[in-house]
């Protein structure tokens, strides 16, 4: 039989390409002589592959692969007559032999030359097979970065407020160190903390929460349960839960406390923290005695090691006038109010909720005496900041304006009382519960102001 080029391939043959076919009828050769003449021989087919030059004068035919190379190696050379129609052995046939190693190394050449191809060549036209089987493997994915550079770039991220990189960055980060090093890895727990941050400055309690619930533990393990690390970390997770979970946060502060006093000692500035926290979860679950005894215990610790200007001294003041409004004691209060409000106009900013939050109780307090005059500029400034901070719906807003409504009723000023009121109804019917006491407040006035206009 003789090696030739293949026809045009129909759609179907394009698919697979027929790899042995029997020499032309009426060739000279052993074939016609041993009375073989037009011998179909059987058709094997494989998917096809891509063209891969490798030589001139290259004549590619496909047949069964040796399935190592010691077997090509080994395998005996086909014998070429002068003349290409005409094979010197016609009785040779293919090779069969298992599943190929992969699609180019599945692949024989068959070569139109005189002398025929020695081991060595095919060994060599092996090797270029393998070679470029090799150059074709798709890369493989690059290794998680854990370096400090990658701890350095979230951080910068996270300072420049572009906190959406800054957590993904950091998310990062702290799986492949996870993966790396372990959880209870400081290089790990370096990250994790990263990403606490990241969660706290955006005001996200619940995310944050979460992470700290799984830093904790790990921080213990690494550190130490009475490390000054684990011992931090676990009253920022108090700071987390006070918003939603107050209960849980001052059981905390009751088991915390005694461990922060005596390896910290009573005066450390976490130690402050926790017993800060512990008076405001108080405040939350309305237990509001013990909440001012709680806060009158630590303002003054806070006053001298942080300073009577500074946020956490600011901030718990305005908690203890808070408590002392819901406990009736309305001329103490005033007192706090006006001594804090301007520093927290320095220190926040006019729009901000603490400094919002004072001017409005410094009003309420001054309502409560019914000292109108007094207490109607501090509504009428604070009323626009909270729009701008809470929104005109926000829940201190509607309560802030319904304040308001009294004073104007009181100052005897009804058409604008009047304006205020078909303001705030519908939006508090919206947003307060059917049996909060703005709704009825504002719906007694509205009937009265509309009762004396008929």
């Amino acid at each position: 039989m003789e090696v030739r080029r293949l026809r045009k391939l129909s759609d179907h043959e394009a698919r697979c390409k027929v790899i042995l076919f029997p020499a032309r009828r009426g060739s000279r050769g052993a074939c016609a002589k041993a009375g073989n003449k037009g011998t179909n021989f059987q058709k094997t087919t494989i998917p096809r592959l891509h063209h891969v030059p490798l030589m001139p004068r290259i004549t590619r035919t496909i047949i069964s692969a040796p399935t190592s190379l010691f077997q090509l190696a080994t395998l005996a050379p086909i014998h070429y007559s002068d003349s290409p129609s005409t094979p010197q052995h016609p009785t040779a046939t293919s090779t069969s032999c298992s599943a190929p190693t992969s699609k180019l190394a599945s692949t024989l050449f068959s070569i139109r030359m005189k002398q025929p191809p020695a081991p060595a060549f095919l060994l060599f036209l092996m090797l270029i097979l393998i070679l470029g089987t090799g150059m074709t493997a798709p890369a493989a994915d690059p290794a998680p970065d854990t370096s400090e550079a990658a701890y350095e770039e979230a951080r910068e991220l996270r300072n420049a407020g572009r906190y959406e990189e800054a957590e993904a960055a950091a998310v990062a980060l702290t799986q492949a160190r996870g993966r790396a090093f372990g959880g209870a890895d400081k290089r790990t727990i370096e990250a994790w903390k990263l990403l606490a941050t990241i969660y706290g400055r955006q005001g996200r309690s619940e995310d944050l929460a979460a992470q700290l619930r799984a830093l904790v533990p790990a921080m213990a393990q690494a550190y130490g349960p009475s490390h000054r690390e684990t011992l931090t970390y676990r009253a920022h997770l108090i700071t987390a839960l006070i918003q939603n979970k107050a209960a849980e946060a001052s059981e905390m502060c009751r088991s915390l406390i005694p461990i922060q006093t005596r390896v910290l000692g009573p005066e450390d500035k976490i130690t402050l923290l926790t017993r800060k926290n512990y008076a405001d979860s108080l405040s939350t679950l309305n237990q509001t005695e013990e909440a001012e005894t709680q806060y009158r215990n630590v303002i003054p610790l806070l006053k001298r090691i942080y300073g009577p200007e500074h946020r956490e001294t600011l901030m718990s003041q305005n908690s203890l006038g808070a408590c002392l409004i819901k406990l009736g004691k309305d001329p103490e209060a005033e007192k706090i109010f006006r001594s804090i409000l301007p520093a927290c106009v320095q220190v926040f900013g006019a729009a901000h909720v603490e400094t919002i939050k004072a001017r409005c109780h410094l009003a309420g307090t001054l309502l409560t005496q019914k000292r109108w005059t007094e207490s109607e500029p501090l509504y009428r400034e604070a009323l626009p900041l909270s729009e701008q901070t809470f929104g005109p719906q926000g829940e201190t807003t509607l309560r802030c304006l319904a304040c308001y409504i009294q004073v104007l009723v009181a100052l005897n000023k009804k058409t604008e009382a009047e304006e205020y009121c078909r303001r705030l109804l519908p939006a508090a019917t919206r947003v307060l519960p059917p049996e909060d006491p703005v709704i009825h407040h504002t719906r007694k006035a509205l009937d009265q102001l509309e009762a004396e206009k008929r």
